[in-house]
């Protein structure tokens, strides 16, 4: 079963121009001066309707850029949920969720943000300068 699934891997790949063409595995960008500000607002369950707009949401920052999800840094601890919208000044409102949770140095957590919809090369250029 893994040697089909890893035959069937080669094939994608080679079909969609080799490894460095294939968006599955591009690199993630890692962004300096800090990261980016940005709000998460985590919703407890998968709903199709909008956050509420009157919450804040959770302070992150984002360290890092790939075409399907990204790597934020908080000072406080976030549940994983099913459903989380991340908000960046000049860019439209990002929808997925956490997927993991590490510990940082100096009390911090690491998350990654995987997208729902993966970015285009636009998004990708804005989130990743």
């Amino acid at each position: 079963m893994i040697k089909t699934y890893e035959k069937l891997c080669d094939v994608l790949i080679e079909q969609s121009g080799g490894e460095s063409a294939c968006k599955r595995f591009q690199e993630r960008v890692e962004l300096g001066n800090g990261g980016i500000h940005a709000r998460l607002h985590v919703a407890p369950h998968h709903i199709d309707n909008d956050h509420e707009e009157s919450e804040f949401g959770h302070r992150v920052l984002i360290r890092d850029v790939s075409r399907s999800g990204l790597g934020l840094v908080a000072d406080e601890d976030i549940e994983l949920a099913a459903c989380c919208y991340l908000n960046v000044v000049d860019v439209p409102q990002l929808k997925g969720s956490l997927v993991y949770q590490n510990s940082e140095e100096e009390g911090k957590f690491r998350y990654g943000f995987s997208l729902d919809e993966w970015l285009s090369d636009e998004m990708h250029q804005t989130l990743s300068p």
